[in-house]
């Protein structure tokens, strides 16, 4: 009898003892949100959202409630149709993304239930949806396509229409009656076709326009259709007559571009963004009179609209809803001046990090570090919150101390860190922030903001090389040493009396960038010393995470190293240090066999290395031979894993952007 591979009996226990059940979905989500579309009937708010689709009861509009939610798998779910008891979800939010129509029955809003999944849309990356009474349609790439919805658990496509001769991207629909309008965009070009979908033999195409510039959304009223545009701004068109689409007037908004457009029962609303400096305006328009717009109001935006409803029976805007402070359901009343008056919100932080120390959870939430627990039935409740002035991206605790790194927000250009007290979270104290351009010395004009914490000691990688801080009192940093090196360090991860320093060098001439890594003594830390580096591990443009474990150093980055600043092609390294002075690479693997992988943050657990990969959910592959790694599978996350946590009772914990997402084991 022939035994198997070492390395194949490591991966066969790692996969027996510490995962969950393939396609399990997780038994807690906490905080979901990125609501990208809402319908609304009645008293229900039908909302597409990364992680699937969430039903907001708006019977008091001051306090609108969450009153269910169902995942849907993983690809983020951004467009929304409802037809009678169904509502359509639209999946496959980014490119990378596979796309799905979702078909959930609503009659009862509390306990939504899918009752089928379409999948036949090729390749492309789907931008729209619209249902009709029978029949649903899809912008598909540079088609539309029309599906049989008589029998929504069983959707039939029974034709695929072309709407441009050209490889380009049909971005919205609009159906009124029997005619359905399809917006489609390309480099500098776009334009409108009408099409007859009431036909016996299929759709007819009875008419086109061509606009001057790419169409980046289109809505309609009567016959009236709106298209928003960057460069353009806001073109009306007749459509009285679809043999003959006519421009009717164009309405500029000068260096502010159209972020969101809805039209509805009378009502247009623009928003129009100026991106220099971040101020949004939201316009109201009276268009009753469709062609000849009048200027209701405007009303300067705190956040970003994403989509909107509007309930003209109550003269109420329900709107996504993205500030700095976290993302949801707003819903306004119409004020006699144009103005959008706010009523209620509801707003959940997206989610950068998580760590679990002494029970908690910790999570960079938005703008907050937020300290909650989960309850035995499963929900999420909140401890403790702290509000910062930026954007919480990563977390590392060390006793009853956060080290939380903030950027975005009021102070986009100076990224802190935060020192928190965590030692009771229901109230957590901020001790000090601390400018991370103070921490990088004289040359400050590069820092990743990545760094370690190991006791009362502080690393710091910079341009010039890695800085050692004393913080065992926060309100005074003392700077100790600092170790050179010859590229700019961009990680640190410390192991007893050694800072492993992963740095990235790019080549002047060719472009092309390397990663190297230095091995440090820090048992000094006023005069670190360099015990041994191996420089040209593996071309690639970021180096995005390195952990240090029973000598070995794992290490995560990401794109082919030619300068451009890739996406995807995330990979693991794996160094042998355990002769400091001559550190070997063991091996190189990408993170998800797709090579899609983003390659984010990694989680060191015995012979597991869990990797939240971006899109390509949760990888997790088992080291017991680090020379050969193997790939175990994913588990999934609907939105971007940013982030990932093993607790000691082997609980898988994400953070999705999207969402908090834990799993059995």
């Amino acid at each position: 009898m022939v035994s198997p591979p070492p390395r194949l009996l490591w991966a066969l226990a790692a996969l027996c003892a510490c995962l969950p059940a393939a396609g399990a979905e997780p038994d807690v989500v906490g905080f979901p949100s990125n609501v990208c579309a809402v319908r609304v009937v009645g008293d229900y708010a039908y909302c597409a959202a990364d992680p699937g689709l969430l039903i907001y009861d708006l019977s008091t509009p001051a306090r609108p409630r969450l009153c269910s939610q169902l995942l849907l798998g993983d690809s983020g779910s951004f467009r929304i149709a409802v037809s009678g008891d169904h509502v359509y979800v639209l999946a496959g939010a980014v490119y990378l993304e596979r796309s799905y129509i979702h078909v959930i029955d609503i009659q009862d809003p509390n306990r939504p239930r899918r009752v089928s999944t379409y999948s036949d849309l090729g390749p492309a990356h789907p931008r729209d949806i619209a249902a009709g009474a029978t029949h649903l349609f899809v912008a598909n790439a540079n088609h539309v396509d029309v599906l049989d919805a008589t029998r929504p658990e069983n959707l039939v496509r029974l034709y695929r229409v072309d709407v441009t001769d050209r490889p380009l991207a049909v971005t919205s629909l609009v159906l009124r009656g029997t005619m359905l309008f399809a917006s489609w965009t390309g480099i500098a070009e776009g334009g409108v076709v009408s099409l007859d979908v009431a036909r016996p033999g299929g759709p007819l195409r009875v008419g086109e326009f061509a606009t001057d510039g790419a169409v980046d959304m289109m809505v309609g009223q009567t016959d009236t259709l709106y298209l928003g545009s960057s460069p353009q701004g806001l073109s009306i068109l007749d459509a009285g007559d679809p043999k003959s689409i006519t421009l009717v007037k164009r309405i500029s908004y000068g260096n502010r571009i159209v972020q969101a457009l809805f039209a509805g029962d009378g009502y247009l609303f623009v928003e129009a963004a100026d991106l220099a400096n971040a101020v949004k305006t939201l316009c109201v328009y009276d268009v009753k009179s469709s062609q000849s717009p009048i200027v209701l109001g405007r009303s300067r935006c705190s956040g970003s609209v994403r989509g909107m409803d509007f309930d003209s029976a109550r003269l109420r805007a329900i709107m996504p809803w993205y500030t700095v402070s976290g993302n949801g359901l707003a819903v306004a009343e119409l004020g006699e001046d144009g103005s959008l008056q706010p009523i209620g919100q509801t707003l959940e932080p997206s989610i950068a990090d998580v760590v679990i120390s002494n029970g908690t959870t910790f999570l960079a939430a938005s703008n907050s570090l937020v300290a909650a627990r989960v309850d035995p039935a499963g929900n999420v409740d909140v401890l403790g919150s702290l509000t910062f002035s930026q954007g919480a991206v990563r977390i590392k605790i060390v006793g009853s101390s956060a080290y939380v790194t903030t950027h975005r927000g009021e102070q986009p250009l100076r990224p802190q860190l935060q020192i928190v007290d965590i030692a009771d979270p229901g109230r957590m104290r901020l001790l000090r922030s601390v400018p991370l351009d103070s921490l990088a010395g004289d040359d400050s004009s590069w820092y990743s903001g990545m760094f370690d914490v190991d006791g009362e000691l502080l690393y710091f990688p910079h341009a010039r090389g890695l800085s050692i801080f004393d913080v065992s009192d926060p309100s005074s940093i003392e700077p100790l040493g600092l170790l050179p090196t010859q590229d700019p360090a961009e990680h640190v991860s410390v192991e007893g009396d050694r800072a492993y320093v992963a740095a990235v060098h790019l080549n002047p001439d060719s472009l092309i960038k390397r990663i190297d890594l230095y091995v440090v003594n820090v048992s000094h830390p006023g005069s670190p010393a360099l015990v041994g580096k191996l420089l040209g591990l593996t071309r690639a443009d970021f180096t995005n995470d390195i952990e240090v474990e029973s000598g070995y150093v794992y290490q995560l980055v990401a794109g082919p190293g030619y300068g451009l600043g890739v996406v995807g092609d995330g990979r693991m390294l794996i160094t042998d240090v355990r002769e400091p002075g001559t550190p070997v690479l063991a091996s190189e693997v990408p993170t998800s066999p797709t090579r899609n992988g983003y390659a984010m943050r990694l989680c060191v657990r015995g012979h597991l290395v869990y990797v939240a990969d971006g899109l390509e959910g949760v990888s997790v592959w088992s080291v017991g031979d680090r020379s050969h790694p193997q790939f175990l599978r994913s588990q999934q996350t609907p939105g971007f894993a940013m982030a990932v946590w093993v607790d000691q009772n082997r609980r898988v914990h994400a953070a999705d952007s999207s969402s908090y997402l834990r799993w059995k084991r």
